[in-house]
């Protein structure tokens, strides 16, 4: 009969760590990844927050120049050309701003919605990367690590019983 050589055989050993060990990075990166992304939208919400509130606080500036406006208006008194055009001028800037701020308003809603599509697949992931671990460790303990200690005791009690034979052994005196 004819003896082929044997196949090398894969260390199992170090794929059931790669599992485990992969497992828990997908876990780390499913957890850590929408956790930045909902910081960073955090803070994106309250700077436009703030811009909200600056526009507002404008408006109502405007609001108060335009009535003191209309009032001395109709008391009569005439407005230079060149205060009825900066008043123009500001009314312009702020619309300007209320456009850029709703644009960034909508990004962030757009935003808000795909960060709730990744923490979907990121909860997903996690249960998976959670799998991934269990049977990663599991399958090193049960199907490997059992041989690797029954090696190591049957090693042990060789030992113990080289040690104990020697013990026995007299040595004649030279």
């Amino acid at each position: 009969m004819m003896n082929l050589p044997q196949l090398p055989q894969p260390p199992t050993d170090n794929l059931y760590k790669f599992k485990a060990i992969a497992g828990i990075s997908l876990l780390i990166v499913s957890l850590g990844v929408p956790a930045f992304l909902a910081y960073s939208s955090i803070i994106d919400v309250l700077d436009i927050r703030a811009k909200i509130s600056v526009l507002e606080e404008e408006q109502n500036n405007l609001l108060e120049d335009l009535t003191r406006r209309n009032t001395d208006i109709s008391a009569g008194k005439v407005e230079s050309e060149q205060k009825a055009e900066d008043f123009r001028e500001r009314i312009r800037r702020a619309r300007l701003k209320n456009i850029e701020v709703k644009g960034e308003n909508d990004k962030l809603i757009v935003r808000a919605i795909l960060l709730f599509l990744l923490l979907v697949l990121s909860a997903f992931l996690s249960f998976a990367s959670l799998a991934w671990i269990y049977r990663g460790f599991n399958d090193w303990q049960n199907k490997l690590q059992v041989y690797q200690d029954a090696i190591v005791k049957n090693q042990a009690k060789e030992n113990i019983e080289d040690d104990a034979n020697k013990s026995l052994i007299i040595k004649p005196d030279e």
